[in-house]
This record gives structure tokens, C-alpha cells and sequence, in this order.
């Protein structure tokens, strides 16, 4: 129980810190606007854009559903192999991300995606980001490397 009341803060923390960027994204940018940032070939834009995954709304949601699918799937898991503190920390990194896009669809029925990097200002290919999707993406890597590592 000790090492559950260790971990609980940081979904929450990180939800607060992602809704808070996108809150500025919206309040100061219009959708066109953003701040520029050019490091070397690579531009930052720092901006307020509603990214969709797909134009199907039923999508979006089934999505959504996967987060927290393997929400349930990975604390059953940690459940499971005795809950420990390596595999609790980036499951509550993975949940603390999900929970802000899955606000954001039931909000505004889109995420919101405020961090833009393009390789040249020209560049048609850009990578359209946030908080949450850095949290995801980092609590799920890190929860498969934490099982592979102690499980035997």
C-alpha cells in the first residue's frame, strides 16, 4: 500500500502539467499563431492545433478505449507479479498521459496538440504533440523494459 501511495501523485502531477500547457496553447495562440524556435534543421512551434487521429469520431474513441485497455491490462499485470515500485512508476506515467487525451476527447471531441517539430519550416511532414503523448509513449517503453528486466 506504501509503495501505491508513493506513485499516486506523479498521474496526477502529470495531468495537471499537460492540461496546463494545453490551457496556455488555447488561451494565447489563435490556430494559425505560435511561437517559432529553429534549432539547427529542426522547428519547434509551440501552438495551439486540435489534432484528430482519424475524421471518424467512433475511431477516436475506439482509440481511446486501447488506452485504457491496457490501463486495466498492465495494473492486472502489476497486480499479478506482487506490485512493486519499478513497474508502478511507469504505469502511472502511461495512466497520468492517457487520462489527459481521454479529457480532452470528451471535452472538445479532438486532442488537443500544442508541441509541432518539422524537419525545414517548408517541410510537409511534421510530428504533432503533447504532454500526455511523451507520457504514454515513455510509461509504456519503460513498463515493458521494467517486466522483461525483472520478470523470470
Amino acid at each position: 500500500m506504501k509503495t501505491l501511495l508513493k506513485v499516486l501523485p506523479i498521474p496526477l502531477l502529470l495531468l495537471i502539467l499537460d492540461r496546463l500547457s494545453r490551457y496556455m496553447a488555447l488561451a494565447i495562440f489563435a490556430p494559425t499563431d505560435g511561437v517559432w524556435v529553429e534549432v539547427g534543421r529542426w522547428n519547434l512551434t509551440y501552438m495551439n492545433t486540435f489534432h484528430t487521429f482519424t475524421d471518424s469520431a467512433a475511431v477516436e474513441w475506439v482509440g481511446y478505449g486501447i488506452q485504457v485497455g491496457l490501463i486495466a491490462v498492465m495494473l492486472a499485470v502489476a497486480v499479478y507479479l506482487k506490485v512493486t515500485y519499478p513497474i508502478l512508476l511507469p504505469l502511472a506515467i502511461f495512466i497520468g498521459g492517457a487520462s489527459s487525451n481521454i479529457a480532452d476527447i470528451m471535452l472538445w471531441d479532438a486532442v488537443v496538440d500544442p508541441i509541432m517539430i518539422k524537419y525545414t519550416a517548408d517541410s510537409w511532414i511534421a510530428y504533432n504533440f503533447n504532454l500526455a503523448d511523451i507520457c504514454i509513449v515513455a510509461g509504456f517503453v519503460t513498463y515493458v523494459i521494467t517486466l522483461m528486466r525483472n520478470v523470470k
